[in-house]
């Protein structure tokens, strides 16, 4: 959950930064109020968050690294985040984001 503060960044700028990082591609704003109707190119506009949503403990984050050879690697928290994603469902993705020296450090683990 990103908090948005409309006086350092357009709604617009936000979603296609996200959207350019390959972090976002749909928006859940708390309110549909929050949007103010304008289209954002490329990005769909989802339902609005319910006010129970929250985040996940930090011991539930980064399960899926846990027992894979990219839990020994010193990952970025952006890779972290990423490969985290990727690792159990489309190893390829999840590789993508190392490194050179990375990927060659996880065929030595092999």
């Amino acid at each position: 959950m990103v908090e948005y503060e409309p006086a350092r960044i357009s709604l617009e700028t936000l979603a296609a930064r996200a959207k350019e990082a390959g972090v976002a591609d749909h928006l859940h704003l708390l309110t549909r109020s929050q949007f103010e109707g304008n289209a954002i190119a490329g990005v769909a506009i989802g339902a609005p968050l319910d006010r129970s949503y929250r985040t996940a403990p930090a011991s539930d984050q980064k399960k899926q690294l846990e027992g894979t050879p990219y839990a020994r690697l010193k990952l970025t928290p952006e890779q972290a985040t990423k490969i985290n994603a990727f690792v159990r469902v489309d190893p390829a993705r999840a590789r993508a984001w190392l490194t050179a020296p990375q990927r060659a450090a996880l065929a030595s683990s092999r």
